[in-house]
């Protein structure tokens, strides 16, 4: 038997991350930066359905902070 995810898994897959992403920059309390995403960072449920893991390297925005662009972090 395949163990591969068909293309329906992986799109809800990453569609799941990318609103966990949407959520954490623009609508948390206090915008998040991760810093960090990659696929031994997410951890799926039973449904497929992905969790955001390892904020070690994450830093919190607040908004009198000024943001560098363009820096490369993690790993």
């Amino acid at each position: 038997m395949c163990n591969l995810l068909d293309w329906n898994k992986r799109y809800k897959i990453i569609l799941g991350v990318a609103r966990v992403l949407v959520y954490l920059h623009n609508h948390a309390p206090i915008q998040i930066i991760h810093r960090d995403v990659k696929p031994s960072n997410i951890l799926l449920d039973e449904s497929f359905d992905p969790k955001l893991l390892d904020f070690g390297a994450a830093i919190a925005i607040y908004e009198t902070d000024h943001i560098e662009v363009g820096q490369t972090l993690g790993t």
